[in-house]
C-alpha cells in the first residue's frame, strides 16, 4: 500500500512534466460523501476531498482522502459468551489514489471513470453503561481497517462558467471504494470542483 501510495504522490508532483498541454490543470474538489457499508448494515454522511493533476485532456491522477459519519449499530462480541453490543460505527479516515479517464461532450458536461486503490478505517464504540441481563459490560470500542481496488464513474457540469473564469465546476460521483471479502464500501458524492 505504501509504494502505491508513494508512487501516486510521486506522480502527482511529477505530472507537469508529462502533460500534454501547454497549461496543465491542477484542481481540487471537495464534495459530500454519503457512504454505505455493507449495503444496508450502516451508513453515513461525511466529506471528501480531492487533489487532483491532469496529465492530459482525458488522463488524470487523483488523491482522495475522507472522514465522518456514523450509524447506530448492534455487533455480536465472540468471546467468551456471544452478546449483542450496540454502539455507534464511524468513518474514521478513508485514503486513496486513482487513474481517471475523462470524455468532455462539450464545454459544459463531461463523464470520467476512475480506478485506484483505498484504505478505508472505521471505528465501533459500545453504549455506555451497556448491560447484558443483570451483569454490566464495559464499553467496547475498536477499530479496523482494510484496503482494496476501487472503481467509480461520475459527471461533471460547468454551469458556473461566469464564476471565477469558468473554473468552478459542480460534480456527481459513485465509488466503489472497497469490494472484497471482508467489507463492501460504497459512496456517493455531490460537490463543486476548482481547477487552478
Amino acid at each position: 500500500m505504501k509504494a502505491i501510495v508513494t508512487s501516486a504522490v510521486l506522480l502527482l508532483a511529477a505530472a507537469p512534466a508529462f502533460a500534454q498541454g501547454p497549461d496543465p490543470a491542477r484542481y481540487a474538489s471537495v464534495s459530500s460523501l454519503n457512504w454505505q457499508l455493507e449495503s444496508d448494515f450502516a451508513e453515513g454522511s461525511g466529506i471528501r476531498l480531492v487533489l487532483g493533476q491532469q496529465l492530459s485532456d482525458h488522463l488524470s491522477v487523483e488523491l482522495h482522502g475522507a472522514m465522518g459519519g456514523d450509524d447506530s449499530v448492534t455487533l455480536m462480541t465472540t468471546d467468551p459468551t456471544p452478546v449483542a453490543v450496540n454502539g455507534d460505527l464511524g468513518l474514521k479516515q478513508l485514503f486513496g489514489a486513482y487513474i481517471r479517464a475523462s470524455y468532455p461532450f462539450n464545454d459544459s458536461v463531461s463523464v470520467y471513470g476512475t480506478a485506484g486503490y483505498t484504505t478505508v478505517k472505521a471505528e465501533f464504540e459500545g453504549d455506555a453503561k451497556f448491560t447484558a441481563g443483570s451483569t454490566p459490560l464495559n464499553r467496547d470500542s475498536f477499530r479496523e481497517s482494510e484496503s482494496g481496488s476501487s472503481y467509480g464513474g461520475g459527471i461533471e457540469l460547468n454551469v458556473l462558467s461566469g464564476v471565477l473564469d469558468g473554473r468552478l465546476r459542480l460534480t456527481a460521483d459513485y465509488m466503489v471504494y472497497l469490494d472484497t471479502s471482508g467489507a463492501d464500501f460504497e459512496a456517493r458524492s455531490v460537490g463543486v470542483r476548482l481547477d487552478f
